[in-house]
Order: C-alpha cells, then structure tokens, then sequence
C-alpha cells in the first residue's frame, strides 16, 4: 500500500511538471482557414509570421525583433499593435487565424489575420511583407505608410499628426499642452513632450492601422483614444487634439496597477469619452437598483458610453482622494500591482471591504454622493 501511494504522488508530480513544462515550451501555431491550400511560398509568409508571435513570447529583444520591420517612422512599439496586450495562454487557446494571403504585382505579401478573445473576434488586421535581396522576409510598417497622408503642426516641442479630414484646432492644442504641464506637476514626472495623431472616428484609426475590422466597429458612439506611454504617444478618434484621459495614461505607466485603478484614474481627472466621472456615475445613480457590482471586476457595460472599470474604478480613486487620505492614498492603489487579488487586497486595506462586501459598499457610497 505504501508503495502504491508513493507511486500516486509520483505520477501527479510528474503530469503536473509535464503540464506546466509543456506550457511554458507550447509555440503559438496560426490557423490557416482558406478554402484552397496555401502555395509553398505563401507558407512560408505564414512560418515567418508565426515564428515572429512566438519571439515575442520567447522574450526576443526588442531591437531583434525591429529588425524584422521596415524603419518606422513615428513609433518602434510595433508590438503594441499587433498584440494588443493579450498573453501567451490567450493565443495558445485562441489561435490567431489566417483568412488569406495574396501576393500583388510588386511583390509585397498581404496576410489577413483573425485575432479573437474567447469566442469574441477583437479585429482583422492587414500586415504587409516584402523580401530583402537575401530572399528573407520583413514586415513593412503600414502605420508609417499611412501616417504619411496626415498633416504635421509643430509647437513648443509638441508634435500634432492631423487627419485630412480633421482641421487644425490650435485652441485645443493649446489645452493639452497646459493639461500636459498639470499633469507632470501632479504626478511629480518629467514633462512629456507628447505626440498626438488625431482622427476623426474609430474607422480612421483602424484605417491608419491596416486594420479591417475591430469591435470597437460595433458601437454606435465611434470616438474614443489610445494612449502608447512608451512613446509619449496617443490617438485622438474625436477629431480634437485634446484628449484629457489618454494624457492621463502617459503619466501612469510606471505604476504597478491594476487596470481598473488606472481606467479610473484617468477618468478621474481626465473624464471619458468626453464626460467627467460625475456623469457616468449619475447615470449609474439614477438607475441603482439594477446593477449588481458583486462580480467585479467583471467589467459590464451600463450603456454604450459607461462602463463599470471607468465608472466604478474611478468611483474608488475619488473616494480615496476625498475621504481616505488623497493623493498618497491613490498612488498606494496604484502600486499595489497588477493581479485580480492585489484588487481585493487594496481594497481591503484602503476602505475596510471584503470582496463579498463590495454591491453593498459601492451602491452605499453611490446614494451618499449621487441623487437621482
């Protein structure tokens, strides 16, 4: 008997080594959906496309992998865009998926790639190939192809990358760059010297990425921002410059949060999709008795414009700012990492609630601060 239990314990260690080794090694493999099998050669744009993925996870420096990129002209972050934050596990469940691969007349490869969260499909993105005289591939930057067509205003440092549809507004330009000086006194950072593209609707910005198709498609409301802090970089989908809340993202980047404290941050001081944090959580206020917050962070959305990581997050960010200690208080939440249960945790130490406490707390604080 007791070398049948040993044997037991033996055999479940090795299954969960060879589990977790299996894991760790697993390559990320595309999934190539066409009606007719792909050529030898188009093949090959695929194997260098998925061997690329897989450098990123292998942890490839950043300068390796630029190699494989034409030069870009306005930010080397080429991953950013491709991955979208998604983890390895992610793209060994989901694997992308290729819709086709044409070859044109210049000799320049196009692939359609499929990238989905779940069952959920998040865009199609249209990347560009060519050869070098070795007969080896590269990515062409397509944002830098693109990027080409906007109109460049410099000022005091500032770079504005207009739209042709977009016209110049020196008034909003004006706002960020002194919002811009706010924000470094707050966050007691060097001052950025941002750049800003500025589009006129979510179609621009998926234009100017190559990008096909995006969830974001599916909202009525097609504005909104993205914010690369890496590069001192963010995008503007409302045809203003001045987009307080992805200003707001340049600045936290060296926190380690997580990603609700960041959200409402940033819609704290910088509002969302054009309101303060005031009006989302009226909106909530006025309709209280039909939400249920016992499950976040699972992020719900109230309607098109509110969703509960802006609202509710920055919801926790004001009470910490007014009632549990201001400013030291929020950077405490801000570096109390970036996992689910470092959520838990901080909210613990912070405002006293457990996890099963948080409909009650919430709706509580809500009724306090909010009238219908």
């Amino acid at each position: 008997m007791r070398y049948y239990i040993q044997f037991l314990v033996a055999l479940i260690f090795f299954q969960y080594f060879i589990s977790c080794n299996t894991k760790e090694n697993q390559k990320v493999k595309l999934e190539v959906v066409v009606e007719e099998k792909l050529t030898a050669e188009k093949q090959s744009v695929v194997d260098f496309i998925e061997g690329y993925i897989n450098s990123v996870f292998d942890s490839t420096s950043l300068q390796e992998r630029n190699n494989q990129w034409e030069s870009s002209l306005l930010y080397y972050m080429q991953d950013r865009f491709l991955f979208q934050g998604q983890s390895k596990e992610s793209f060994l469940n989901n694997p992308p998926k290729v819709l086709g691969v044409r070859k044109d007349s210049l000799g320049s490869y196009f692939v359609n790639i499929l990238f989905s969260r779940g069952e959920v499909p998040i865009k199609i993105m249209e990347m560009k190939l060519q050869k070098d005289p070795h007969n080896r591939f590269y990515f062409i930057d397509r944002f830098s192809e693109n990027i080409k067509r906007y109109n460049l205003f410099e000022r005091d440092g500032y770079q504005f990358y207009y739209s042709p549809t977009c016209v110049r507004d020196t008034i909003a330009e004006t706002k960020a760059i002194e919002y811009n000086q706010r924000l470094s006194d707050y966050f007691e950072r060097p001052l950025k010297r941002f750049r800003v593209v500025v589009c006129s609707n979510i179609d621009e910005y998926n234009v100017l990425h190559s990008l096909k198709y995006t969830d974001g498609q599916n909202l009525d409301y097609q504005g909104g921002g993205l914010a690369v802090p890496d590069e001192d970089l963010y995008f503007s989908m409302d045809s203003s410059p001045y987009y307080p809340h992805e200003m707001v993202h340049l600045y936290t980047s060296h926190f380690e949060d997580f990603y609700w404290f960041d959200e409402g941050l940033a819609t704290y001081l910088g509002g969302s999709v054009g309101y303060d944090l005031d009006y989302h959580l009226q909106k909530i206020a006025d309709s209280l008795d039909q939400f249920d917050f016992s499950d976040i962070p699972q992020n719900d959305r109230v309607d098109e414009m509110t969703t509960y990581k802006y609202a509710i997050g920055g919801l926790f960010i004001k009470l910490a700012n007014e009632e549990y200690g201001g400013k030291e208080t929020i950077f405490k939440l801000m570096n109390y990492g970036k996992k689910k249960e470092d959520f838990f945790a901080a909210l613990k130490e912070v405002f006293g609630v457990e996890k099963e406490e948080l409909d009650v707390f919430i709706k509580a604080k809500i009724k306090e601060h909010y009238s219908k």
